[in-house]
């Protein structure tokens, strides 16, 4: 398990390319600029949750609008921690709270040592998780089992209404747990990185590479 999450790190935590920060730029919390994550591309609008339940019974659209909202969920707890991950890279926790652990001394080293083992624990998870194999799509979620209860609603056949129930049901069941588990990730490694900005600042800005802002 420690080798898979050295392996995890060490994929999170790897440069950012130079082209990937001209393609993409934002704005830190403290106002710099940096490279931001990249955007995950948005859901279809029948399947995101945007659009009121199909008619039906008060039953089958409490159904179809759950798995909605967990099809949002997924997509925007796996957006989350993609923009965690690619943070990561800029704010550069890890590196920083070792080289101020090492200047240091007694009590206060080891505060920042504890407080980087818990980073690279919380960051190493948060990157398994998102990169596990998924109990459902995980960009649409619910979206084909949702796509079918609908149209079983619009057609209220009940030899289609069976089905199309239970496969949305059975979807909802898998991707629940799946999801809370992400956000929880997400939550842990927002809170470190908190406290580690907290007690670190900003990161220092990058050099400019030769020839530029010249």
């Amino acid at each position: 398990m420690r080798q898979v999450i050295l392996l995890a790190l060490l994929v999170a935590s790897s440069p950012v390319r130079a082209d990937e920060k001209e393609k993409r730029s934002g704005e830190s919390h403290d106002g710099r600029e940096r490279a931001a994550a990249p955007q995950p591309e948005p859901l279809p609008s029948e399947i995101s949750g945007e659009q009121k339940p199909p008619p039906g019974s008060a039953e089958d659209q409490a159904l179809w609008s759950d798995a909605a909202e967990l099809t949002r969920r997924v997509h925007v707890s796996r957006a989350e921690a993609t923009r965690l991950q690619w943070d990561a890279r800029t704010d550069r926790f890890d590196e920083r709270l070792g080289e101020r652990a090492r200047q240091a001394s007694g009590g206060e080293a080891e505060k920042l040592l504890g407080l980087q083992k818990l980073y690279r624990e919380a960051l190493a998870t948060n990157y398994l998780t998102l990169t596990r194999r998924w109990p459902v799509d995980p960009t649409r979620g619910c979206g084909y089992a949702m796509l079918h209860l609908g149209s079983a609603m619009r057609e209220g056949k009940a030899e289609l209404l069976g089905p199309s129930r239970a496969d949305v049901r059975a979807c909802v069941a898998r991707a629940r747990p799946a999801v809370e588990v992400m956000e929880a990730s997400n939550a842990d490694v927002a809170r470190v990185s908190a406290e580690a900005a907290r007690l670190l600042g900003p990161a220092p800005a990058a050099p400019a590479a030769p020839g530029k802002g010249t």
